[in-house]
């Protein structure tokens, strides 16, 4: 038999009585304080309801019928540990009760004349004790993982960065750690000097703290970020006048989940200065083969310079063999207006002249 509620439940309720008087007032008592009822008068068909169905109580008279009370609860005890199991007894036989909760009942009611009333009470403050058992049970199971997750965090961190550590001492590069927050664990690398910093300076640092960015898009914390998605990056980046060949990937136990980033870069500037150099050399002589005078070939080198360095001021001097004076053919200044010819001196122009370098 149920008590039926159109509303939601505050839960569902087994009740295994062989009394079925009492078994029908257990039923609407319960019901009215709001909970789905389910109640039988046997020990078997109680038990088998109990494993196939889930309950958020169980309500256990000391009589039932097929089997006795202990049986059945020998049996609700061994494949529920976590469900309330509510001994019920008669006045005057508590020591039934008593051995009950030594068999695993989580509480026990004795049969008086408020019963009914009490057992809505007693079967709510049962399922809350329930869940609250459950609920720090799973967040004291969530601690000790992340304890223990932590632990091998810091063991495989250590561990790599004793070994990053040997194999960069004397490296030209630079190589570090992030955890998942994004926060420097370790730098290290010969590197690290030439943009003003000492091995493990920046530790405790988020990586948008060292670029002094609040934008997480920036090239440099996106691909850090991406990195925590298990995607591996490379870029060129520019940091202190150095240009760095920039790799991040996912720093990760053997076969586990991601720990945090690892980097690596090594300092390209005197090979992308010499490329640019080259680059700049061979567009100056296509500039010669193709200007159609003088002024627009040195308009373009003077474009061509200004992309190697900062040329808003620009000339080009021009010195005949034997002659004792410089000519300007190309002159650009902010300040002054081009000047005419001038008598070789001291200036820098003639010690270009003198030593052949520049």
């Amino acid at each position: 038999m149920s008590a039926k509620r159109t509303s939601a439940p505050l839960g569902e309720v087994l009740v295994i009585d062989a009394n079925e008087d009492h078994l029908t007032l257990s039923a609407i008592a319960l019901g009215r304080r709001g909970f789905k009822v389910t109640a039988v008068v046997s020990g078997k068909e109680g038990l088998r309801l109990a494993l196939s169905q889930a309950f958020d109580a169980i309500i256990l008279d000391h009589k039932v019928r097929d089997l006795s009370a202990f049986e059945v609860l020998k049996g609700l005890v061994g494949r529920l540990p976590h469900t309330p199991k509510i001994f019920v007894v008669a006045s005057g036989t508590e020591d039934q009760a008593v051995k009950a909760l030594g068999a695993g009942a989580t509480g026990y009611l004795v049969k008086t004349a408020r019963y009914n009333e009490v057992l809505p009470m007693e079967v709510e403050d049962q399922i809350e004790k329930a869940r609250i058992k459950v609920r720090v049970q799973e967040q004291g199971r969530a601690l000790a993982a992340g304890i223990e997750e932590r632990r091998r965090l810091e063991e495989t961190m250590r561990d790599f960065e004793e070994r990053i550590g040997l194999m960069s001492k004397h490296a030209p590069f630079i190589l570090w750690t992030l955890d998942m927050d994004l926060r420097f664990t370790s730098s290290v690398g010969s590197g690290l000097a030439r943009i003003g910093l000492r091995p493990n300076q920046v530790n405790g640092l988020t990586l948008q703290e060292f670029a002094q960015t609040d934008d997480p898009d920036m090239p440099m914390v996106a691909a850090h970020r991406r990195a925590l998605q298990g995607e591996a990056s490379r870029f060129e980046q520019e940091w202190h006048e150095r240009i760095f060949d920039v790799h991040v990937e996912p720093l990760r136990e053997k076969d586990g989940p991601v720990l945090g980033v690892f980097g690596i870069a090594l300092d390209i500037t005197e090979r992308v200065r010499a490329e640019r150099v080259q680059s700049a050399l061979y567009r100056i002589t296509q500039a010669a083969s193709t200007a159609e005078n003088l002024h627009e070939l040195f308009r373009s080198i003077h474009g061509i310079v200004g992309e190697l360095m900062p040329a808003k001021n620009f000339y080009i001097a021009l010195h005949e063999p034997g002659a004792d004076s410089l000519t300007f053919p190309y002159f650009v200044d902010e300040e002054e207006d081009p000047p005419g010819p001038q008598p070789l001196g001291r200036g820098l122009t003639e010690y270009v002249l003198r030593t052949g370098k520049p």
